[in-house]
């Protein structure tokens, strides 16, 4: 182990001290974009099928707040003719769970919640969805 400057031995990245408080996080953006792909592919049909050919994007932390929307979105949708793109918020979705199963479903409820409002659907109880 290397050394700092005043002797002691540096910490791994698994200290407990160096990780944060509460959250899950993945190891790395390529486990997390695995499991926002999973997430994705286990929509509902109705939902699966307006996404089917979308670009996932995951970003790290959505951009600052605006008026339209104050708070802290998980992801984003945009549906086009041609190309779709579906955006997710690494940072504030690791925060919220607590372990991976626990971020596997919050990812799938956050991005099937964003393509039911970019579709229009209006869903007033997500657990009557068929999640297959």
């Amino acid at each position: 182990m290397r050394q700092d400057r005043h002797g002691r031995a540096t910490r791994p990245d698994n200290d407990r001290r160096r990780r944060p408080a509460h959250g899950f996080r993945t190891r790395d953006l390529t486990r997390f974009a695995d499991l926002a792909r999973d997430a994705l592919s286990e929509l509902p049909d109705e939902l699966l099928a307006a996404v089917a050919n979308a670009d996932l994007i995951v970003e790290e932390v959505p951009p600052e707040p605006s008026l339209v929307r104050p708070d802290v979105p998980l992801a984003a949708v945009q549906l086009g003719p041609e190309s779709s793109r579906v955006t997710i918020y690494r940072r504030p979705l690791e925060s919220r769970a607590a372990d991976r199963a626990e971020l596997t479903d919050l990812l799938r409820a956050a991005i099937g919640r964003e393509v039911a409002e970019a579709l229009g659907i209006d869903i007033t109880d997500w657990d009557d969805l068929d999640f297959g």
